[in-house]
This record gives structure tokens, sequence and C-alpha cells, in this order.
């Protein structure tokens, strides 16, 4: 088996005490790491696992 990472572009990060409305960086977050054959696999294992992230307001990963 394969380990695989899965990471989400969807997210912005603010500097503290930032005023501005418009983000300061993009970056990647990570949403969790699961072994399978391949990554489909890997992805089923990962959503099976951990009920918790078919409640969040990811639409890609």
């Amino acid at each position: 088996m394969k380990t695989f990472i899965f990471l989400s572009s969807e997210g912005s990060t603010y500097q503290p005490g930032s005023t501005s409305i418009d983000p300061d960086t993009e970056n990647l977050q990570v949403i969790g790491f699961s072994e399978g054959n391949t990554a489909r696999d890997a992805l089923k294992y990962l959503v099976t696992q951990n009920d918790y992230l078919s409640e969040t307001n990811f639409d890609e990963v």
C-alpha cells in the first residue's frame, strides 16, 4: 500500500491584526493522510474513517 496526503487549495491566510478584506496569502490546507493501493481508494478510506469530512465546506480535494 501507498501513503497519500490530501490537500485543498480552498483557503487563505490573513496576517495577525490585518484589517484588509483581501487575504494576505493563499495556502494549502491538509485534509488528511491515508493509505491505499490508489489515491481514489485512499480517499474513500479517509472519508469513511473521518465522518467530519463530509460536513466541511471543501469542494475540491
